[in-house]
């Protein structure tokens, strides 16, 4: 889902505004499509939005193949982008539900007008200070950065690593994967996330088949120090919270492993760890 928002963000620079506002404001909303079955829809919208919601999926799912792709594109990233927004759920920063949360049952369409308005705003502006770079193609590359061989040297890598705890990034966006059918059961969000560096909400079978390549002292004193700890209390939802801290400073020098030898000569690697 990652690389369809950014190659949509980035390539999407020469689309007309006047084009995508046309496509939108003629959308067939007599065609339904339907919530993703895998997902408690019923739980997470309430039935008037949620009706409304899958009347906008279906409008743009019923787009003619001859539609321009980049619109088509944008309209999703639009539509994914008020799930949220327009259901019981919060996310703060994990996704949860909220017993405060009221929602009218126009908002869908109320957001998303205010979304698409946003969006050719931004292109309007992209269009007229920035000209000469629309039609420069970027590409994005789906690739785990734990095993993906670079062809090139960079001047410049940048990359905020996940939280190891507290933060499950596959659950906190599985409306929206599966809104937009990047993900069509449990089952794919499960390999998703086995595929990721590592975070606390991981399966135990991935942490008991875990074997590193990465060790030293330090991780292994925090190791005995979090056994120790969860001995003191008795009880804790993850016993084997010390092997999930190994494999998580174990994948990112994985990650390390590939990208920093495809830095230029003094190139920069940047590497944000949080704001206070």
């Amino acid at each position: 889902m990652l690389k369809f928002i950014a190659e949509t963000k980035l390539n999407s620079w020469d689309v007309s505004p006047k084009e995508l506002l046309i496509v939108f404001n003629k959308l067939d909303l007599s065609k339904s499509a339907n919530a993703p079955r895998f997902l408690k829809s019923d739980k997470q919208f309430s039935k008037e939005v949620l009706i409304n919601l899958e009347l906008l999926k279906g409008g743009i799912d019923s787009l003619s193949p001859s539609t321009n792709q980049k619109i088509v594109d944008l309209l999703n990233l639009a539509f994914s982008s008020i799930l949220v927004d327009v259901s019981k759920l919060k996310r703060s920063p994990c996704l949860g539900y909220s017993k405060s949360k009221r929602v009218d049952s126009h908002a869908p369409f109320v957001l998303m007008n205010q979304k698409v308005q946003q969006i050719i705003e931004d292109l309007k502006t992209i269009q007229n200070e920035y000209y000469d770079f629309i039609s420069t193609k970027s590409e994005v590359v789906l690739a785990n950065s734990m095993e993906y061989e670079h062809s090139n040297k960079f001047d410049l890598v940048i990359t905020s690593p996940p939280y190891m705890n507290g933060l499950d990034y596959v659950m906190n966006y599985k409306i929206e994967m599966g809104w937009l059918n990047f993900a069509n059961n449990q089952r794919e969000l499960k390999k998703v996330k086995d595929e990721m560096v590592v975070c606390d909400n991981v399966s135990k079978g991935l942490i008991r088949d875990f074997h590193p390549i990465y060790t030293n002292d330090w991780i292994e004193d925090i190791k005995r120090n979090i056994q120790k700890n969860i001995l003191r209390r008795g009880k804790y939802r993850r016993q084997d919270m010390p092997y999930i801290v190994h494999k998580y400073f174990d994948d990112m020098y994985r990650v390390f492993k590939m990208v920093v030898p495809k830095i230029k000569k003094n190139g920069r690697f940047i590497l944000v760890v949080g704001i206070v």
